[in-house]
């Protein structure tokens, strides 16, 4: 607030300032400066790097399982096409 002395009418006036509303910019900058929000992110951060890892390894691990089970199916090196019909010479 700041304070303006009128010198003829020698009353005092209040100019009471308005709030603007905050934007995004200024909202990020100081989330960003807050130790919270740096906790809050370093912690979402590492949790989607966990999550995307151990899905990565249940991919690999599963691939080579399929690999594997195929390697076990004995005359699995007859002609096939790509719906896994077989087709036999006569």
């Amino acid at each position: 607030m700041a304070r303006r002395c009128d010198r003829r009418t020698k009353t005092v006036r209040f100019a009471v300032e308005e709030e603007r509303p905050e934007t995004m910019s200024s909202w990020l900058q100081r989330q960003a400066s807050s130790h919270n929000a740096q906790l809050v992110g370093t912690a979402l951060l590492s949790g989607v790097a966990v999550t995307g890892a151990m899905f990565g390894i249940q991919a690999l691990r599963r691939q080579i399982a399929i690999e594997d089970l195929k390697a076990s199916i004995p005359g699995s090196d007859e002609k096939e096409n790509s719906n896994g019909v077989r087709f036999f010479e006569t």
